[in-house]
This record gives structure tokens, C-alpha cells and sequence, in this order.
């Protein structure tokens, strides 16, 4: 399969996980090959205000140049921020042959629980 063809069976995956994780998380699908206009699928990116043809986060281009996908094949529960707000995040590496190709995101806003637990 070419890396186009992989990343194409990732997309409806992507509204079916923000279909059953809610409104709260955003999931996106990056296209690696193309940082500057890297998301090719998107649901709840009213999140981080990011569409389709948005590019990779600075963790993204991270990860893609550290390589670290290269001995795992996810990365779970990280911290991460966008427009003021704060989320558990996780990061599915997609390969091809063993060459990273695209990354499937899942960012939880966490917002509201840390202003909770502020005002307690």
C-alpha cells in the first residue's frame, strides 16, 4: 500500500473516535509528509482552532525529528496546551514499512477539572 492509501483507512476512525470520546476530545489525523498543511482529518478542533490543512504542532515536528517512533509505536498522556487551555494528550504513530507517515492525536481538555480543583 502506498502511504496515502494507509493514511486514507485512518479517516473514518478519526470522526468514529470523536463520535464515542465526546465533544472533549479532539482527535486529529496529521499527514507527515506535508508539516505546513499536515492535518488531513479533524473532529472537535474548536479545541485548538485547527482545520483541515492546519500544520504540525511544535510537538509534532518534535517527535518526527527526534525519532522516537522509531522504537515505539505510541506515545500516552502527556501534558499539552493550545489557546490557553490544557489537555492529557496521546499521540498513535502511523507507519509504513517502518518510515513514520501520519499521527493520530487525541487531546482531552482538561481545562475544567484544573479550574476545579483551583477553586477548592
Amino acid at each position: 500500500m502506498t502511504d496515502q492509501e494507509v493514511l486514507s483507512l485512518f479517516i473514518p476512525f478519526v470522526y468514529f473516535l470523536g463520535e464515542v470520546l465526546g465533544e472533549n476530545t479532539e482527535v486529529v489525523l496529521h499527514d507527515v509528509s506535508c508539516p505546513e498543511h499536515s492535518i488531513v482529518a479533524i473532529e472537535h478542533g474548536f479545541h485548538s482552532g485547527r482545520t483541515i490543512g492546519s500544520s504540525l504542532t511544535d510537538f509534532a515536528f518534535q517527535v518526527k525529528n527526534n525519532r522516537e517512533y522509531e522504537t515505539k509505536d505510541y506515545l500516552v498522556n502527556y501534558k499539552a496546551k493550545a489557546k490557553g487551555k490544557e489537555f492529557i494528550a496521546s499521540t498513535f504513530y502511523i507507519k509504513n514499512h517502518g518510515k513514520l507517515i501520519g499521527m493520530l492525536c487525541l487531546n482531552t481538555n482538561t481545562s475544567a477539572i484544573h479550574s476545579f480543583i483551583k477553586s477548592t
